[in-house]
């Protein structure tokens, strides 16, 4: 079973949005064990999440893990923590 990630924000939402279409990519890799594991996507979003949450900075390495596990910019998840 997945777990459930919090669309409790602007940012929660696009966390969640990316994931899934992250999901939707590892299915169509050539070699699908080399995909992150659903457990590890969500634990660096959640992480990003509660960070904005409490209002505390995204850092560099933390930014890059989650864009690494959602196969976006590392700068793309800078703009969306800035903006929501």
């Amino acid at each position: 079973m997945d777990p459930q990630y919090t669309r409790d924000s602007p940012f929660g939402r696009w966390l969640a949005d990316r994931a899934a279409e992250a999901q939707m990519i590892d299915a169509l890799l050539p070699d699908p064990g080399s995909a992150p594991s659903s457990t590890e996507r969500w634990a660096a979003c959640e992480t990003a999440r509660i960070h904005h949450k409490v209002s505390c900075p995204l850092g560099p390495p933390l930014a890059q893990r989650v864009a690494d596990l959602l196969y976006v910019d590392a700068w793309d998840v800078v703009d969306a923590f800035q903006e929501r």
